[in-house]
């Protein structure tokens, strides 16, 4: 149940001889390998989708960096894309099993584990992250628990103040409220699982829709009035809603982006499809 509110073609080739032939062979390969593997950035895979300018990445937790090691030593997890912004990871406390963990395996991999109880990451009030006319998120998660508080997977703004934020409930709803100024919010039944990896995206454009998506496929979508995403210089949480002590995810994050447009229902579906070999049996439709 869906509820929704208002308030074979080859590339042209002019080679002079068989090394260059070669050479061009490989260059074209490499890109696919690297997918395979599931080692290619998302902003690498995903080069054709424009609008993209904030992304954390638990494989390379700053520029130029790989991992952040096993732990919590390294507590700035900072944007490949433009803004420069950072995410600083706050109150991991057991981190021999919190906060960065992984092997890099399918099976085991890169990612920032919560621990439900008061660990999040937080990014403080930037005029780049809000006052968008349309917007969409995305994020790689695995929930421990679906939790019986309303976990908070990213939020901008607090308990009682808010722009937007995603979120899930004990019965495995999904739920998006956007504010431009007035409230829609859009629960989606049944999609969310524990235990599992699942791509999210939310989508909004002022006078149009907001949607949700899991694993690439469009789930539920909700109208909007007009105007842009309100800005109450407030900051943006993953773990928790926004600068509130409340609603904490009980999960890991392996990875999550912010585009200053509505992403096209293909686009959501290649950043889907852009990192899912890091994570065994994820498939994306």
């Amino acid at each position: 149940m869906i509820c929704a509110e208002r308030p074979n073609t080859r590339p042209a080739r002019h080679l002079l001889c068989g090394l260059a032939a070669l050479v061009c062979s490989e260059i074209h390969a490499m890109p696919m390998l690297m997918v395979q593997q599931g080692l290619m950035l998302h902003h690498a895979a995903s080069g054709s989708i424009g609008g993209l300018i904030f992304e954390l990445d638990a494989a390379q937790y700053a520029p130029g960096q790989g991992f952040a090691g096993a732990g919590c030593a390294i507590t700035s997890w900072s944007d490949l894309a433009t803004t420069g912004l950072s995410a600083t990871l706050n109150d991991f406390n057991t981190c021999g099993t919190y906060g960065w963990q992984g092997d890099g395996s399918t099976s085991d991999p890169y990612r920032l584990q919560l621990d439900g109880s008061n660990d999040y990451a937080f990014v403080a009030a930037d005029s780049r992250l809000t006052g968008f006319a349309e917007m969409t998120i995305t994020f790689w998660i695995k929930l421990v628990s679906l939790g019986a508080s309303w976990p908070v997977i990213v939020a901008k703004g607090d308990d009682v103040n808010r722009e937007y934020l995603v979120y899930t409930s004990s019965t495995g709803q999904l739920s998006v409220e956007v504010y431009n100024p007035t409230m829609t919010r859009l629960t989606v039944d049944g999609v969310m699982t524990a235990n599992n990896w699942r791509h999210v995206a939310m989508t909004f454009k002022s006078g149009s829709t907001v949607k949700l998506f899991v694993n690439g496929a469009e789930v539920g979508s909700a109208s909007v009035p007009a105007g842009p995403i309100r800005d109450i210089a407030k900051g943006l949480a993953f773990g928790r809603v926004g600068e509130s002590a409340n609603y904490f995810v009980n999960g890991a994050i392996a990875h999550a982006a912010i585009y200053s447009r509505e992403l096209t229902p293909t686009e959501v579906l290649d950043s889907c499809n852009a990192l899912k070999a890091r994570f065994s049996g994820t498939t994306c439709s």
